[in-house]
Formats: structure tokens, sequence, C-alpha cells
């Protein structure tokens, strides 16, 4: 699910909310900063944080990507199809215990490779146990539009 609004309309109360109310599920949280936007897999690493320790049960090469992408391992390449798989694989090894809640606030300012893995992510998983929110502002008249 997508929230757009114009700034101050309760895009992140409402994604605080539904974190509050999530009770039976595993939150996952992060946020596109403008500071960061420039900066590759940053808004993932801070989503997949709290349960990096579960990598273990990710494929070997997948999990290699994810400890290049987050700066964890060395490597002169990143391929962002193994990031989001590892993504995927990743979220959907926690999903086996009880489902899991990706909150994503301000879309607009997530760093493109975070963006693009997971939106892979989120089309594979449509209908799964595992869900997707964001929030971003409404883009401005001549803005560029937020991917869908």
């Amino acid at each position: 699910m997508l929230v757009r609004g114009e700034p101050g309309m309760g895009r992140s109360a409402l994604l605080e909310d539904t974190a509050a109310r999530a009770t039976d599920v595993r939150a996952l949280r992060t946020a596109g900063l403008e500071a960061e936007s420039a900066l590759a897999f940053a808004a993932l690493h801070r989503l997949l944080r709290p349960a990096l320790d579960r990598t273990v049960a990710v494929p070997a090469p997948q999990q290699r990507a994810l400890r290049v992408a987050f700066g964890e391992e060395e490597g002169d390449r990143i391929d962002p199809f193994l990031v989001a798989l590892g993504t995927l694989s990743l979220l959907t090894e926690l999903a086996e215990n009880r489902p899991v809640l990706c909150l994503v606030d301000d879309l607009q300012w997530l760093d493109a490779a975070s963006r693009d893995a997971l939106l892979f992510v989120a089309r594979r998983l449509l209908g799964s146990a595992r869900h997707t929110r964001a929030a971003a502002r409404r883009p401005r008249a001549g803005g560029g539009a937020v991917p869908g």
C-alpha cells in the first residue's frame, strides 16, 4: 500500500500508528533521508539491520551480495539483482515464524538502489504473508513522480 499526500497531512503518523498496532507481526522500518538519497542501499540497510543475523539462512551468493552492499565485506562489484533476491530471501525466512510488515516513510527520498530492491520484493510478495506500507509526498507540479 502506498500513501501519497502533501507535507504535513499525516503520512508518517499513519505509519507510526500502523507500527504501534502491528503486535502480531515483525515490523521492519526505514525512511528515505534526503541527505542519504545518493548513498546506494542506505535505506535498505536501515530496514534490514535488525534482521541481519538471520542472513545465515539466505543462499550464499545472496548473503555475499547483501554483505558487500552493506559494507560488511569487500567486493569489486555489487549485483543489484542478488541484493534484491537476498532481501526477498531474508524477508521470506523471517515470515516463516510470523508475518513481516515493512514500513517505508518518505519514499521520495529513498536511494535508487534501495527503492529498486524494495519494489522488486514488493512485486514478488504481492498477496503473501509479508506486507509493505510506504508513504511519499505527492509530486510537485513539474517534479519527478514517485515510481510505483
